[in-house]
């Protein structure tokens, strides 16, 4: 039987929404089942891509299927129900796109002494609902796919230490590699699909200036390295200054569609070569040949597997995570532990997995109180 039935949990929120959209249109989807616990906005998401689809002559059968993702058992019994050929989580417990902000104006009005915001301190908010679905999914025993686009650079690794490895990420390293690559097509004025990219690099150089973060990049064109023509540090500026947020709108459809995009590549299963966080749970961003049933690293002869978890191990801890431990602890940089202590009062030097929802909890509550404190409203209003 074709594969086509995809489940996206966290399907009612923003990155969520989009998802749907772009998943429903598509002629290789015949079932999509969004799973969230909103569920207002999902039977809107699920009418907006019915009839979005169907104005495009697209007919895929879309379901909304209310659920707590805390509830394994209710997973378990949702994928067992709907057997998934692929699953794409996107759920967070809180979203980016108001606290990165908020962290950033807090380091700069206050003069700390921190890069960028820190990502890996809020590692947990994304890593429940991706360690609850995983677990879920080895409970039901169904062959799915999954695709995590929560913090996939660093959840997907947390969860490779613990044998619950989702099968690949997306979203950073893709979207970095992709910006690349239009503006080296644009420099060149050649179309984009001529430039191969091969980009090792963890999400922290998104965040802080790229000259501080390691990472390796080869640019080709007619099979010709031409890497040495290019300032690749100006390249990465100039390529998250257009694919991240807070410019002028977030980037939450970007976001998606690189989601969608390795969904789709694990349906076609013919071997698409892209770049991908967190494959077979690997920290950082990779070049991936992406097929159903395995995900092929695609290094370039001048770079070993070894060199590149290393140049992601160490960009790792710019996003304010010093290791993880053989059973999923999660050891902060004590830049994290005194950002955490001084603005959120709150006080994590470590985070096991069976801890991630105590943590998550304080971080929501310790932001809300810091956005209440300066009367922080959120670059969307929000």
């Amino acid at each position: 039987m074709p594969r086509g039935t995809v489940l996206i949990t966290g399907g009612a929120g923003i990155v969520g929404r989009y998802a749907t959209d772009f998943l429903a249109r598509s002629s290789l989807v015949k079932k999509v089942v969004i799973a969230d616990i909103k569920k207002k906005e999902g039977e809107t998401v699920k009418y907006n891509a019915q009839i979005g689809s169907a104005t495009m002559w697209n007919y895929p059968k879309v379901i909304f299927e209310k659920v707590d993702l805390t509830d394994i058992d209710a997973v378990v019994s949702l994928l067992k129900k709907h057997n998934p050929d692929v699953i794409l989580q996107v759920a967070t417990m809180l979203s980016s796109y108001f606290y990165a902000h908020l962290a950033e104006k807090v380091i700069k009005d206050r003069g700390l002494p921190y890069e960028g915001h820190l990502a890996g301190h809020t590692i947990a908010k994304d890593f429940v609902f991706t360690y609850y679905v995983m677990q879920a999914l080895k409970e039901a025993n169904i062959n799915a796919r999954v695709v995590n686009l929560a913090f996939p650079d660093i959840t997907n690794y947390i969860l490779g230490k613990i044998k619950l490895e989702p099968t690949i990420g997306a979203g950073t390293t893709d979207l970095t590699a992709t910006g690349i690559q239009l503006l080296v097509a644009e420099a060149l004025g050649v179309p984009i699909h001529n430039i191969d990219i091969r980009l090792v690099a963890h999400h922290a150089i998104r965040v802080i200036d790229p000259k501080k973060v390691p990472y390796y990049l080869k640019i080709m064109y007619n099979s010709e390295d031409i890497t040495s023509q290019f300032d690749t540090i100006e390249l990465f500026r100039k390529c998250i200054q257009i694919t991240n947020y807070g410019i002028i709108i977030e980037n939450s459809s970007m976001t998606a569609s690189s989601a969608v995009s390795n969904v789709l590549a694990l349906l076609h299963d013919n071997g698409i070569i892209k770049h991908s966080p967190g494959p077979g749970g690997l920290p950082g961003g990779w070049p991936v040949r992406i097929n159903y049933d395995h995900i092929s690293i695609m290094l370039p002869k001048e770079i070993s597997v070894e060199k590149a978890i290393e140049i992601n191990l160490k960009g790792m801890k710019y996003d304010g995570i010093d290791r993880v431990e053989s059973d999923g602890t999660v050891v902060f940089t004590k830049d994290s532990v005194d950002y955490m202590k001084d603005v959120l009062k709150i006080d994590w030097p470590t985070v096991k997995p069976d801890e991630a929802l105590d943590m998550a909890k304080d971080l929501i509550k310790a932001y809300k109180q810091l956005a209440e404190e300066i009367n922080y409203k959120g670059i969307f209003g929000g």
